[in-house]
Protein backbone atom coordinates (compact mmCIF):
# COMPACT_ATOMS: atom_id res chain seq x y z
CA UNK A 1 0.00 0.00 0.00
CA UNK A 2 1.12 3.30 -1.01
CA UNK A 3 2.10 5.67 1.65
CA UNK A 4 -0.57 8.74 1.50
CA UNK A 5 1.14 11.75 0.34
CA UNK A 6 0.79 15.68 0.46
CA UNK A 7 -0.71 17.31 -2.73
CA UNK A 8 2.43 19.06 -3.83
CA UNK A 9 0.72 21.12 -7.24
CA UNK A 10 -1.30 24.41 -5.77
CA UNK A 11 -2.86 24.01 -8.88
CA UNK A 12 -3.91 20.16 -8.12
CA UNK A 13 -6.01 21.92 -4.73
CA UNK A 14 -7.57 24.28 -6.49
CA UNK A 15 -8.97 21.49 -9.24
CA UNK A 16 -10.23 19.22 -6.54
CA UNK A 17 -11.96 22.36 -4.71
CA UNK A 18 -13.19 23.04 -8.00
CA UNK A 19 -14.14 19.35 -8.52
CA UNK A 20 -16.18 18.99 -5.78
CA UNK A 21 -17.84 22.08 -6.16
CA UNK A 22 -19.09 21.27 -9.43
CA UNK A 23 -19.81 17.66 -9.01
CA UNK A 24 -20.53 17.00 -5.48
CA UNK A 25 -21.61 19.42 -2.83
CA UNK A 26 -20.88 22.29 -1.27
CA UNK A 27 -20.14 20.30 2.15
CA UNK A 28 -17.68 17.81 0.33
CA UNK A 29 -15.73 20.88 -0.98
CA UNK A 30 -15.87 22.87 2.36
CA UNK A 31 -14.47 19.25 4.28
CA UNK A 32 -11.40 19.71 1.25
CA UNK A 33 -10.94 23.25 2.36
CA UNK A 34 -11.30 22.96 5.63
CA UNK A 35 -8.59 20.27 5.47
CA UNK A 36 -6.50 22.22 3.38
CA UNK A 37 -6.46 24.96 5.08
CA UNK A 38 -6.15 24.10 9.06
CA UNK A 39 -3.65 21.38 9.92
CA UNK A 40 -6.45 19.31 11.28
CA UNK A 41 -7.53 15.43 10.65
CA UNK A 42 -10.08 14.31 9.50
CA UNK A 43 -11.72 13.39 12.99
CA UNK A 44 -11.34 16.87 14.31
CA UNK A 45 -13.05 18.35 10.64
CA UNK A 46 -15.90 16.81 11.14
CA UNK A 47 -16.44 17.26 15.03
CA UNK A 48 -16.52 20.88 14.59
CA UNK A 49 -19.82 22.59 15.61
CA UNK A 50 -21.58 25.47 15.10
CA UNK A 51 -20.66 26.94 18.32
CA UNK A 52 -16.97 26.51 18.00
CA UNK A 53 -16.79 29.03 15.12
CA UNK A 54 -19.65 31.34 15.43
CA UNK A 55 -20.71 33.66 18.66
CA UNK A 56 -24.13 33.89 19.96
CA UNK A 57 -24.94 36.79 17.43
CA UNK A 58 -23.36 35.41 14.61
CA UNK A 59 -20.06 36.88 14.50
CA UNK A 60 -16.69 34.90 14.14
CA UNK A 61 -15.16 33.83 17.08
CA UNK A 62 -11.31 34.98 17.05
CA UNK A 63 -9.97 31.07 17.35
CA UNK A 64 -12.11 28.16 16.96
CA UNK A 65 -10.99 25.76 19.76
CA UNK A 66 -10.51 22.44 18.71
CA UNK A 67 -10.37 19.48 20.92
CA UNK A 68 -7.28 16.94 18.99
CA UNK A 69 -5.64 14.38 19.40
CA UNK A 70 -4.54 13.31 22.87
CA UNK A 71 -7.28 15.26 23.89
CA UNK A 72 -5.02 18.77 23.51
CA UNK A 73 -7.32 21.73 22.53
CA UNK A 74 -5.75 23.68 19.68
CA UNK A 75 -7.06 26.96 18.76
CA UNK A 76 -6.64 27.75 15.23
CA UNK A 77 -7.60 30.89 12.85
CA UNK A 78 -9.74 30.22 9.67
CA UNK A 79 -8.48 31.94 7.12
CA UNK A 80 -10.94 34.96 4.88
CA UNK A 81 -11.94 32.51 2.18
CA UNK A 82 -12.88 29.45 5.00
CA UNK A 83 -14.64 32.31 6.58
CA UNK A 84 -16.73 33.31 4.22
CA UNK A 85 -17.51 29.70 3.17
CA UNK A 86 -18.39 28.56 6.27
CA UNK A 87 -20.69 31.26 6.80
CA UNK A 88 -22.34 30.81 3.61
CA UNK A 89 -23.15 27.24 4.01
CA UNK A 90 -23.78 27.42 7.57
CA UNK A 91 -26.95 30.00 6.37
CA UNK A 92 -27.92 28.20 3.41
CA UNK A 93 -28.10 24.62 5.38
CA UNK A 94 -30.30 26.31 8.06
CA UNK A 95 -27.17 25.02 10.73
CA UNK A 96 -26.94 26.63 14.13
CA UNK A 97 -26.62 26.44 17.81
CA UNK A 98 -24.41 23.05 18.75
CA UNK A 99 -24.96 21.59 15.34
CA UNK A 100 -22.20 19.41 13.30
CA UNK A 101 -21.28 21.68 10.40
CA UNK A 102 -20.50 18.72 8.73
CA UNK A 103 -24.12 15.95 8.45
CA UNK A 104 -24.96 13.00 6.33
CA UNK A 105 -27.98 13.16 4.94
CA UNK A 106 -29.72 11.59 8.28
CA UNK A 107 -28.46 15.35 9.74
CA UNK A 108 -25.82 12.86 12.09
CA UNK A 109 -21.93 13.91 12.12
CA UNK A 110 -20.48 12.51 8.56
CA UNK A 111 -18.61 9.52 9.41
CA UNK A 112 -14.78 9.50 8.50
CA UNK A 113 -15.19 6.50 6.30
CA UNK A 114 -17.85 8.26 3.86
CA UNK A 115 -15.32 11.65 4.08
CA UNK A 116 -12.70 9.15 2.79
CA UNK A 117 -14.52 7.52 0.47
CA UNK A 118 -15.67 11.32 -1.22
CA UNK A 119 -12.31 12.60 -0.60
CA UNK A 120 -10.39 9.86 -2.44
CA UNK A 121 -12.86 9.77 -5.54
CA UNK A 122 -12.07 13.66 -5.97
CA UNK A 123 -8.71 12.87 -5.44
CA UNK A 124 -8.86 10.09 -7.95
CA UNK A 125 -10.60 11.94 -10.40
CA UNK A 126 -8.01 14.72 -10.68
CA UNK A 127 -5.26 12.58 -10.55
CA UNK A 128 -3.97 12.43 -7.38
CA UNK A 129 -2.17 9.11 -6.38
CA UNK A 130 -1.53 8.32 -2.79
CA UNK A 131 -4.14 10.25 -1.22
CA UNK A 132 -5.68 9.75 2.19
CA UNK A 133 -7.84 12.44 4.14
CA UNK A 134 -4.21 12.87 6.00
CA UNK A 135 -3.33 14.25 2.45
CA UNK A 136 -5.19 17.66 3.25
CA UNK A 137 -3.11 18.19 6.47
CA UNK A 138 -0.32 17.03 5.13
CA UNK A 139 -0.91 19.32 2.54
CA UNK A 140 -1.01 22.26 4.61
CA UNK A 141 1.79 21.66 6.34
CA UNK A 142 4.20 21.36 3.28
CA UNK A 143 2.37 25.04 2.19
CA UNK A 144 2.99 26.68 5.42
CA UNK A 145 6.95 25.23 5.13
CA UNK A 146 7.67 26.55 2.08
CA UNK A 147 5.59 29.94 2.35
CA UNK A 148 7.67 30.21 5.39
CA UNK A 149 11.04 29.90 3.48
CA UNK A 150 11.40 26.60 5.75
CA UNK A 151 10.61 27.22 9.01
CA UNK A 152 11.10 23.67 10.28
CA UNK A 153 10.31 24.83 13.73
CA UNK A 154 7.09 26.51 12.75
CA UNK A 155 5.75 23.61 11.13
CA UNK A 156 6.27 21.43 13.75
CA UNK A 157 4.52 23.13 16.24
CA UNK A 158 1.76 23.48 13.76
CA UNK A 159 1.24 19.75 13.78
CA UNK A 160 2.74 19.05 17.43
CA UNK A 161 5.69 16.97 15.86
CA UNK A 162 9.02 16.52 18.31
CA UNK A 163 11.15 15.22 15.33
CA UNK A 164 12.42 16.90 12.72
CA UNK A 165 13.07 14.23 10.52
CA UNK A 166 9.85 12.49 11.23
CA UNK A 167 8.04 16.01 10.07
CA UNK A 168 10.05 16.39 6.44
CA UNK A 169 9.12 12.83 5.99
CA UNK A 170 5.36 14.08 7.12
CA UNK A 171 4.99 17.19 4.89
CA UNK A 172 6.76 14.34 1.56
CA UNK A 173 10.27 16.92 1.78
CA UNK A 174 12.00 13.97 -0.07
CA UNK A 175 15.02 13.57 -2.12
CA UNK A 176 14.18 15.46 -4.86
CA UNK A 177 13.59 18.10 -3.11
CA UNK A 178 16.59 17.91 -1.53
CA UNK A 179 18.18 17.71 -5.58
CA UNK A 180 16.70 20.43 -7.04
CA UNK A 181 17.60 22.76 -3.70
CA UNK A 182 21.34 21.70 -3.78
CA UNK A 183 21.65 20.78 -7.64
CA UNK A 184 20.88 24.79 -8.41
CA UNK A 185 23.80 26.13 -5.75
CA UNK A 186 26.52 27.51 -7.99
CA UNK A 187 29.28 29.78 -7.36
Amino acid sequence: MAKTQPIRDKEKVIEILKYLKKNNSTRDYLIFLTGVSTALRISEILSIKYSDIFNLNGSFKKYVSIICKGDKVRDITLSTQLKKEMKKYCKTNNISGHEFIFKSQKKNRLSRNRAFVILKDAAVNCGIENFGTHSMRKTFARRVYLDSGHDLGLVMNLLDHNDPKFTLRYIGIIQEDVDKVTGAIEW
